[in-house]
């Protein structure tokens, strides 16, 4: 056995085999530090544990509890529903279902001078706290501790935000019930989205909820830029909305706003001469109309997509404005049951400027849809009849016609004045709208080309049975909306496009339908420039710009119209009784071309002059210049049946569609231009531009579609479009 070991002093004997301390026995404070880690260590585990789990269960139950109790936001959705133009500007609002108006409204919307008061007045912290502020319920529970009765409360502005959801009796369980929902609130949305929804929910008397909503009403103007005075009204307003309207009580108000002013100068918010200036500021006295620009449009609008809350249209406000102004101002002028209508278009886009769905004298009536109704346009057709005429080449604006009595089987059409002015030139007849010239024209063309011209271009035109001759004058119904479509159409070279109401991309020109070349179209606008004007509007009217323009008056005088363009906007207007009732003496160069005249006036400037004659026009002012086919067309004789030499000309090469290969100029070899028939002398025509009239060949000179066009001495003429294609160069040696 080893010897025993004998304790000195608390110590152990020295040993035959002295160890180092080191591994024997470590110091002291070695033993403390290696043991008192293991003795905290389980205990600081188990603490931090407990306080995760903790936290975690307090998360997951404050989770389960929001699920289960999400706010009830339907109130706040229950909203008006807005009509805005292009730019975003209010046109039109409507009620909410439940009969309030009650706009959206975030912060973005307001004056930071009115959030700055707010805050101020309301929320000192609001931002700084998760919905209750703590500071200021330990204050107004000191408050009341001291004094035993309520001094100041704690309601922030999230509390306030819970209580207009669902409002609540004034009790302690309600406050309690506001502050759990504003700690809510401030954790869904942030204190922008509760900003938003007391912003948009606060009263101001009556039906009136809203910040947006109380500025339109009480300032008539978006509450972007408020006054000081402004400002601290709409601050005031909510504490009492009933006793502090304005517009009934505008003592108390001017009362509650001086208040809220006197707060801001003490708090550093506004400045000792803003505080002195916006006391000067009058009460607002008459509470104001919501916005109801374009009514009968909005409200269509609406129906077609009722669950939309924001609606933006392609329209303009100050446009808009203006053309309801203009169309108001018309109608008192005029008697008693009329109506005036007027669409704007812009011709680039074709997007609707201004939408104006009827005015009369009873300004309540405003949801008429006159641009839509189906009436008869009068002479408005007439510049189709002669553009397609000019895009056919049987006829030229310096053409030689006959405007004298003439009978077109069981049909006599007569002047407007009755008389009748011989032989005139195409320009005259379209510029002074005479009739038998327009009905010769379309007897040569056809009724149903018309007709289907103009339908594929989008127009309704309403016909009872067969198309027939009298569609020149006004026998076939249309609207307002397709005939300025149509114009600009017409101002656009030949190309029409269907109205945009939204703002959107236009759509590219080869999707639209050709109702004429341009050359055409550009001489239909070249002779409306012309147009006569009434008395009084010369070059002082429509802002000196120049526009184009045809009137129209229909049968009856039921209906009077006016239909123009200028380089940028197409204008047309229409003034006549809803009930179709006649007007008599009503026409339309002097019903409705003031009214055109005056809305030109009030549009912006145009971007540039009418462009130059397009590729294609034989710009000539002399008829003696003409081809010997395009100086004079024959009217029909006595049968109706046109006057005609022997057999209509026709091309016998190239023939319609054909693909034809050309060596192209340089080689000197064209293409043979053979034809049969007709009345000589013949002329051919490449394009739209003449050739020598002892020339029977043509030289192209690029790769791509031409039309050809044989023109007889009749006026006769005869058409085919060809594809030509050039013989490709050979490859180089390298």
């Amino acid at each position: 056995m080893p010897p025993a070991r004998i304790m000195c002093n608390g110590n152990p004997p020295e040993t035959d085999f002295p160890m180092p301390l080191t591994q024997h026995q470590p110091p002291a404070t070695q033993h403390t530090a290696r043991t008192r880690p293991a003795l905290i260590r389980p205990a600081f585990i188990r603490a931090a544990a407990a306080v995760g789990i903790s936290l975690f269960c307090t998360v997951m139950l404050l989770l389960v509890l929001d699920a289960a109790f999400p706010p009830d936001l339907s109130r706040y959705n229950r909203r008006s529903v807005l009509v805005t133009d292009a730019e975003g500007r209010l046109l039109h609002a409507f009620l909410s279902p439940d009969g309030m108006w009650r706009l959206h409204t975030t912060p973005h919307d307001v004056d930071s001078r009115y959030l700055d008061m707010l805050r101020t007045y309301e929320d000192k912290r609001f931002g700084m706290h998760p919905g209750v502020d703590p500071l200021a319920v330990l204050r107004a529970a000191a408050q009341l501790a001291v004094s035993g009765h309520v001094v100041s409360g704690a309601s922030t502005l999230s509390m306030q935000a819970a209580r207009l959801l669902q409002p609540r009796p004034r009790t302690l369980k309600a406050k309690l019930t506001e502050a759990l929902r504003a700690m809510q609130l401030h954790w869904r949305y942030g204190s922008n989205g509760v900003l938003s929804i007391y912003l948009t929910l606060a009263p101001f008397g009556s039906n009136i909820e809203g910040v947006r909503a109380a500025s339109l009403a009480y300032f008539g103007k978006e509450p972007r830029r408020l006054t000081t005075g402004e400002a601290a009204l709409l601050v005031a307003l909510p504490q009492s909305p009933t006793q502090l309207r304005p517009d009934r009580n505008p003592l108390e108000a001017r009362k509650a706003r001086d208040k809220i002013l006197g707060r801001m100068h003490a708090a550093g918010i506004i400045s000792g001469r803003q505080h002195t200036e916006a006391r000067t500021e009058s009460i607002p006295a008459v509470r104001r109309q919501m916005p109801a620009l374009a009514s009968v449009l909005a409200l269509n609008m609406r129906n077609a997509a009722p669950r939309r809350e924001h609606i933006a249209t392609a329209l303009s406000l100050p446009v808009q404005h203006a053309a309801e102004t203009l169309c108001q101002r018309h109608a008192l002028s005029m008697e008693q049951g009329a109506a005036t209508a007027a669409v704007v278009l812009h011709r680039a886009t074709r997007q609707v400027r201004a939408y104006v769905g009827g005015k009369n004298a009873d300004a309540s009536r405003n949801y008429l849809d006159l641009p839509r109704a189906l009436r008869s346009p009068g002479s408005t057709l007439k510049p189709f009849i002669y553009g397609l005429a000019f895009s056919e080449h049987i006829l030229h604006p310096e053409t030689l016609i006959s405007d004298e009595a003439h009978r077109f089987g069981d049909f006599s059409p007569r002047n407007f004045r009755r008389g009748y002015q011989g032989a005139v030139t195409v320009r005259e007849a379209l510029r002074d709208s005479l009739n038998v010239p327009a009905v010769s024209v379309l007897y040569a063309l056809g009724p149903d080309r018309l007709v289907a011209a103009l339908r594929n271009a989008g127009a309704t035109l309403a016909v009872e049975g067969d198309a027939t001759l009298p569609i020149a004058l006004g026998g076939a119904g249309t609207t307002l909306l397709d005939l300025t479509t149509l114009y600009a159409a017409l101002a656009d070279g030949g190309t029409a496009l269907p109205p945009q109401f939204v703002p959107a991309v236009l759509p590219a020109p080869q999707q639209g339908f050709r109702l004429m070349d341009s050359a055409a179209a550009w001489q239909v606008i070249d002779i409306l420039k012309d147009s006569p004007r009434p008395q009084g509007y010369l070059s002082a009217a429509a802002g000196g710009r120049p526009v184009a323009f045809k009137t129209g008056t229909s049968y009856g005088y039921r209906d009077a119209w006016a239909v123009g363009a200028s380089p940028d906007w197409v204008v047309g207007v229409w003034t006549g009784r809803p009930d179709g009732r006649p007007r008599p003496g009503a026409v339309g160069r002097t019903a409705a071309v003031p009214l055109l005249l005056d809305i030109f006036g009030r549009l912006p400037p145009d971007t540039g002059p009418w462009p130059s004659p397009p590729a294609g026009v034989l710009d000539v002012r002399d008829n003696r210049r003409l081809p010997t086919g395009l100086q004079r067309f024959v009217p029909g004789s006595g049968t109706g049946l046109p006057v005609l030499a022997g057999e209509p000309p026709r091309i016998l090469h190239p023939q319609q569609g054909a693909t034809v290969e050309s060596l192209g100029q340089q080689a000197g070899e064209g293409i043979a231009l053979r034809a049969s028939g007709g009345t000589a002398p013949l002329r051919w025509v490449v394009n739209g531009l003449p050739l020598p009239e002892d020339q029977h060949y043509w030289l192209p000179d690029s790769e791509g579609f031409a039309r050809l066009t044989l023109v007889d001495a009749a006026g006769r003429s005869a058409t085919v479009q060809i594809r030509i294609i050039l013989p490709q160069q050979p490859a180089l040696a390298p």
